[in-house]
Parts: structure tokens; C-alpha cells; sequence
């Protein structure tokens, strides 16, 4: 049998710095409903529990109706999948240290609270869809990150016994910990939060130091 375990990633501030791309995406679609455009900032502090979760807190922060929720989240899905950046989006050596992963035998999957059609238009134009045999997205379950469904089901898609959950936030941090999994945090993303608060197994800030990192980590809970 197979011992290696299975690694899970988030997406957004995990592998692909995707902020400026959804800001444009989600200004967009505020424009079109006659609402002013909102800083890249003030956007991504509601980014990572979903697209449902960062409109309704913009609208809560402007002081408008939640009734404008559907045709947002429609135009924004739209516009986001039609335009979802490319390699530039990368966070650097991702590609190189998901290959080296995947050499060592780990199993890797993706979960991620983006919705499945922008999901597929980013891994395909970011050369990621390769390494992701096992997706789990915001849409593919009833529930969404920092629920730890979503993650548990990526777990289980590997077939493998044991699993470690990188990611990027507190949604992250807090999702791992419902799991019960150890969590990697990549420090170069979008915390929002403390991440002196989060229950951390190891943490990195270049991708080309991960696959070692996973090796002592492996080898450490092995002694």
C-alpha cells in the first residue's frame, strides 16, 4: 500500500494570486447595477468563504440590499469565468513544486469555495488542471469552507489514509482544524486574520521549499 498521503490546496491566495483579477471582475458587475466601484482591498477583505459570502458582505459594508445578491452573483460568475487571467496569476514555483509533489508520490486535490465553472477556467489557463485529478469547489456541496466538508470530501477522493491541507487564511486554518488535518499555511496570500491565533503544522513562504517541507513534516510524524 501506498503510505504517502494525500496534500490538498486551497486556490485563491494559496497557488494563484487572484485578487486583482476578481476585483475587476466583481467592479464590473457593480458598475452595470450602478454601484461605485470599490477598492482591491476592500474587495478581498471578503474574499475566501465564497462569492455568496463576498457579496453580501460589500453589500452589507455599502448599506444596500441583499436582494441585489442574484443578478450580482450572475454577472460576476459570468464575467470571472469569461476572464480568468492566466500563468501570471502563479504564485512563484508553484508549477515546479507541485510537480516534485506529485514525483514523491503524494496525492494531490484542490478545494477551494470558487465556484466550479471560474474554478475549471482557472486551471486550465494557469496550466494547473493537470496536477488536480480530485475538485472540490464552492458549488459542489450544500455547504462551503470553513466547513470542513468540503475538505473531508477531497480527502476521501484520493483514497489515501492520511491528509495535510494547505491553504493561505483564517477560512483555511479553520477548516483544517474542523477536519482534523494538519495544516500548511502559505504566508504569502491573504490571511485575514491573525495567523499567531491558527493551529499551524508548518508554515512557508516559497513554494520551491514545500516539497521538502512535506518530507520532514512526513518524517517527523513517522519517528
Amino acid at each position: 500500500m501506498n503510505e504517502q498521503p494525500a496534500l490538498i490546496f486551497d486556490l485563491d491566495g494559496t497557488l494563484i494570486d487572484s485578487s486583482a483579477g476578481i476585483a475587476a471582475a466583481v467592479n464590473r458587475a457593480l458598475v452595470a447595477e450602478g454601484i461605485a466601484p470599490q477598492s482591491q482591498a476592500a474587495i478581498q477583505s471578503h474574499v475566501g468563504r465564497g462569492l455568496p459570502a463576498l457579496i453580501a458582505g460589500l453589500l452589507r459594508m455599502l448599506a444596500l440590499p441583499q436582494s441585489k445578491s442574484p443578478a450580482l452573483t450572475r454577472a460576476i460568475e459570468a464575467d470571472y469565468s469569461a476572464h480568468p487571467g492566466g500563468a501570471e496569476m502563479l504564485f512563484p514555483g508553484v508549477l515546479d513544486a507541485l510537480g516534485a509533489l506529485a514525483d514523491q508520490g503524494l496525492a494531490l486535490a484542490l478545494c477551494t469555495n470558487k465556484p466550479a465553472a471560474a474554478t475549471r477556467a482557472v486551471l486550465a489557463a494557469t496550466g494547473l488542471a493537470p496536477f488536480f485529478p480530485h475538485v472540490v469547489t464552492g458549488d459542489s456541496l450544500p455547504v462551503r469552507k470553513p466547513d470542513p466538508a468540503p475538505l473531508l470530501t477531497a480527502a476521501r477522493a484520493t483514497g489515501r489514509p492520511q491528509a495535510l491541507y494547505v491553504g493561505d487564511s483564517a477560512v483555511d486554518a479553520e477548516t483544517a482544524a474542523g477536519a482534523a488535518l494538519p495544516f500548511l499555511l502559505y504566508t504569502g496570500g491573504y490571511p485575514n486574520g491573525d495567523p499567531a491565533r491558527w493551529p499551524i503544522a508548518r508554515r512557508f513562504s516559497d513554494f520551491t521549499a514545500l516539497p521538502g517541507l512535506i518530507s520532514a513534516h512526513l518524517a517527523q510524524e513517522h519517528d
